[in-house]
Protein backbone atom coordinates (compact mmCIF):
# COMPACT_ATOMS: atom_id res chain seq x y z
CA UNK A 1 0.00 0.00 0.00
CA UNK A 2 1.54 3.29 -1.09
CA UNK A 3 1.20 6.17 1.69
CA UNK A 4 1.10 9.54 0.48
CA UNK A 5 3.15 12.43 1.48
CA UNK A 6 1.66 14.25 3.96
CA UNK A 7 2.68 18.06 5.40
CA UNK A 8 2.46 17.80 9.05
CA UNK A 9 0.46 21.53 9.79
CA UNK A 10 2.84 24.01 11.67
CA UNK A 11 2.83 23.42 15.51
CA UNK A 12 0.99 19.73 15.19
CA UNK A 13 3.83 18.10 16.30
CA UNK A 14 5.61 21.23 17.69
CA UNK A 15 3.30 21.45 20.72
CA UNK A 16 4.22 18.18 21.71
CA UNK A 17 7.88 18.67 21.83
CA UNK A 18 9.42 18.02 25.36
CA UNK A 19 9.63 21.41 27.00
CA UNK A 20 12.09 20.33 29.34
CA UNK A 21 14.39 19.56 26.51
CA UNK A 22 16.09 23.32 25.16
CA UNK A 23 17.63 22.39 21.95
CA UNK A 24 20.35 25.09 20.55
CA UNK A 25 20.89 22.58 18.10
CA UNK A 26 18.67 20.30 16.62
CA UNK A 27 19.02 17.47 14.07
CA UNK A 28 15.23 16.74 12.29
CA UNK A 29 14.29 14.81 9.14
CA UNK A 30 11.84 11.80 8.18
CA UNK A 31 11.17 10.11 5.05
CA UNK A 32 7.91 10.80 4.19
CA UNK A 33 6.47 13.34 6.86
CA UNK A 34 7.22 16.69 6.81
CA UNK A 35 8.68 18.48 9.73
CA UNK A 36 7.74 21.77 8.91
CA UNK A 37 6.02 22.74 11.59
CA UNK A 38 8.55 21.49 14.28
CA UNK A 39 11.50 23.24 12.03
CA UNK A 40 9.14 26.37 12.33
CA UNK A 41 8.94 26.47 16.18
CA UNK A 42 12.44 25.56 16.53
CA UNK A 43 13.66 28.48 14.20
CA UNK A 44 10.93 30.69 15.70
CA UNK A 45 12.66 29.85 19.02
CA UNK A 46 15.92 30.89 18.17
CA UNK A 47 17.17 26.80 18.20
CA UNK A 48 20.25 26.34 15.98
CA UNK A 49 18.80 23.62 13.64
CA UNK A 50 21.23 21.04 11.66
CA UNK A 51 19.76 19.43 8.48
CA UNK A 52 22.01 16.21 6.76
CA UNK A 53 23.49 16.62 4.07
CA UNK A 54 23.79 13.02 2.34
CA UNK A 55 26.44 14.25 -0.40
CA UNK A 56 25.40 13.27 -4.37
CA UNK A 57 27.91 10.36 -4.93
CA UNK A 58 26.86 6.38 -3.97
CA UNK A 59 28.88 6.86 -0.81
CA UNK A 60 27.09 8.35 2.17
CA UNK A 61 28.68 11.17 4.16
CA UNK A 62 27.98 12.33 7.36
CA UNK A 63 27.76 16.00 7.36
CA UNK A 64 25.47 18.35 8.11
CA UNK A 65 24.44 21.92 7.24
CA UNK A 66 22.83 24.40 9.33
CA UNK A 67 19.37 25.89 8.56
CA UNK A 68 18.53 29.30 9.51
CA UNK A 69 15.13 29.24 7.55
CA UNK A 70 12.51 26.73 5.79
CA UNK A 71 12.75 28.53 2.21
CA UNK A 72 16.41 27.59 1.88
CA UNK A 73 15.99 23.58 2.03
CA UNK A 74 15.80 22.51 -1.57
CA UNK A 75 14.39 19.40 -3.03
CA UNK A 76 17.64 16.79 -4.01
CA UNK A 77 17.48 14.50 -7.10
CA UNK A 78 16.59 11.11 -6.21
CA UNK A 79 18.95 8.64 -4.80
CA UNK A 80 21.09 6.07 -7.67
CA UNK A 81 18.33 3.53 -6.42
CA UNK A 82 15.74 5.98 -7.05
CA UNK A 83 14.90 6.68 -3.35
CA UNK A 84 13.99 9.69 -1.97
CA UNK A 85 16.11 12.16 -0.44
CA UNK A 86 15.43 14.54 2.43
CA UNK A 87 15.66 18.54 1.57
CA UNK A 88 18.84 20.15 1.74
CA UNK A 89 19.97 23.72 2.28
CA UNK A 90 22.75 25.45 0.16
CA UNK A 91 24.62 26.39 2.95
CA UNK A 92 28.07 24.85 3.90
CA UNK A 93 28.48 21.23 5.01
CA UNK A 94 29.38 20.92 8.43
CA UNK A 95 31.66 18.05 10.09
CA UNK A 96 30.03 14.80 11.34
CA UNK A 97 31.46 15.48 15.13
CA UNK A 98 29.14 19.26 14.64
CA UNK A 99 26.08 16.66 16.25
CA UNK A 100 28.33 16.72 18.86
CA UNK A 101 26.38 19.86 20.47
CA UNK A 102 22.54 18.33 19.28
CA UNK A 103 20.60 18.43 22.65
CA UNK A 104 17.43 16.66 20.16
CA UNK A 105 18.16 14.88 17.76
CA UNK A 106 15.05 13.80 15.23
CA UNK A 107 15.98 10.74 13.07
CA UNK A 108 13.76 8.64 10.45
CA UNK A 109 12.28 5.41 10.83
CA UNK A 110 10.46 2.69 8.98
CA UNK A 111 9.58 0.89 12.45
CA UNK A 112 10.31 1.61 15.90
CA UNK A 113 10.11 -1.59 18.45
CA UNK A 114 9.35 -0.52 21.80
CA UNK A 115 12.87 -1.29 23.30
CA UNK A 116 13.56 2.00 20.90
CA UNK A 117 15.49 -0.40 18.30
CA UNK A 118 15.18 1.29 14.84
CA UNK A 119 14.85 -0.12 11.51
CA UNK A 120 15.71 2.50 8.52
CA UNK A 121 16.62 2.11 5.26
CA UNK A 122 19.80 -0.59 6.26
CA UNK A 123 22.48 1.78 5.33
CA UNK A 124 23.82 2.85 8.57
CA UNK A 125 24.05 6.32 7.56
CA UNK A 126 21.94 7.31 10.76
CA UNK A 127 23.61 5.10 12.89
CA UNK A 128 26.97 6.44 12.22
CA UNK A 129 25.95 9.88 12.66
CA UNK A 130 24.66 9.23 16.12
CA UNK A 131 28.18 8.10 17.03
CA UNK A 132 29.04 11.57 17.02
CA UNK A 133 25.46 12.43 19.29
CA UNK A 134 25.97 13.58 22.96
CA UNK A 135 25.60 10.68 25.56
CA UNK A 136 23.03 13.59 26.60
CA UNK A 137 21.42 13.75 23.26
CA UNK A 138 17.79 13.29 23.53
CA UNK A 139 17.55 10.91 19.96
CA UNK A 140 13.75 10.75 18.85
CA UNK A 141 12.59 7.74 16.16
CA UNK A 142 10.05 10.02 13.68
CA UNK A 143 7.53 7.70 11.53
CA UNK A 144 3.86 6.86 11.19
CA UNK A 145 1.72 5.22 14.10
CA UNK A 146 1.20 1.75 12.46
CA UNK A 147 5.09 1.98 12.29
CA UNK A 148 5.66 2.85 16.18
CA UNK A 149 5.54 -0.18 18.52
CA UNK A 150 6.05 -2.87 16.35
CA UNK A 151 6.90 -6.06 17.76
CA UNK A 152 10.90 -6.73 18.54
CA UNK A 153 13.15 -5.82 15.89
CA UNK A 154 16.40 -7.31 15.67
CA UNK A 155 19.45 -6.02 16.78
CA UNK A 156 22.45 -5.37 14.70
CA UNK A 157 26.09 -4.48 17.28
CA UNK A 158 25.97 -1.00 15.27
CA UNK A 159 22.47 -0.20 15.73
CA UNK A 160 21.77 3.27 18.15
CA UNK A 161 18.54 2.93 19.88
CA UNK A 162 16.20 5.86 20.10
CA UNK A 163 14.92 7.28 23.66
CA UNK A 164 11.19 8.20 22.13
CA UNK A 165 8.95 7.91 18.97
CA UNK A 166 7.29 10.77 17.22
CA UNK A 167 4.45 10.48 15.00
CA UNK A 168 1.98 13.20 13.84
CA UNK A 169 -0.75 12.01 16.87
CA UNK A 170 1.58 11.29 19.30
CA UNK A 171 4.72 11.97 21.59
CA UNK A 172 6.14 8.62 23.24
CA UNK A 173 9.02 8.95 25.78
CA UNK A 174 10.88 5.69 26.49
CA UNK A 175 11.34 5.51 30.49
Amino acid sequence: MRVPRSPVKPNRWSRRLPAEQPSPRTYPWARSLRLDGVLERLLSQGRRVLVPRLGSSKELVCAWSELDALERLHDMPRSASGGLRPREPSGPALASDSLRQAELILVPAFAIDSHGLRLGRGAGWYDRALLHASPQATIIGVCWPWEANVHDLPRDPHDVPVGGILTPESLTIFD
